[in-house]
């Protein structure tokens, strides 16, 4: 039977990526106006990250150590909203070591970022996904 530490510790991890992603110094500089797990209180023009599970991202017997998330970022113009996305795969490629409560050990792009700008509302937003690898501490 396999133990499933590690389910427990997932919304943890999330809450952790987002913080980390919110505090770096790649978005502090470039006047992020939130990092969040919704869109809710955003408006057009807002610089703002989405940080959730991937679609399809379940704990399975043969991964229990890693969780895909997927990050949408928003910002007001297509160069800008490039941009952002950079700058939050910098970032979360830059977590690893050891958290008050979990520990990462790797951090890797599933999907760089591509161009998801809805074309009948005109709302710029560029999607990647990573794969982090964690323990509890």
């Amino acid at each position: 039977m396999v133990n499933l530490p590690d389910v427990e510790v997932f919304p943890v991890l999330l809450q952790r990526v987002r913080d980390y992603v919110a505090g770096h110094a790649y978005l502090t500089s470039y006047n992020v106006d939130r990092v969040a797990p919704n869109l809710n209180g955003f408006e057009d023009g807002m610089r703002w990250v989405v940080v959730s599970p991937a679609p399809g991202s379940r704990v399975t017997q043969r991964r229990l150590d890693a969780r895909t998330l997927t990050f949408n970022c928003y910002a007001e113009d297509y160069e800008t909203t490039l941009r952002l996305a950079e700058r939050a795969l910098a970032a979360v490629l830059s977590m690893r070591g050891k958290y008050v409560d979990l520990v990462v050990t790797f951090v890797d792009v599933s999907v760089t970022p591509y161009d998801l700008t809805d074309q009948l509302d005109g709302k710029y937003r560029f999607v990647f996904d990573v794969t982090v690898y964690f323990h509890p501490a």
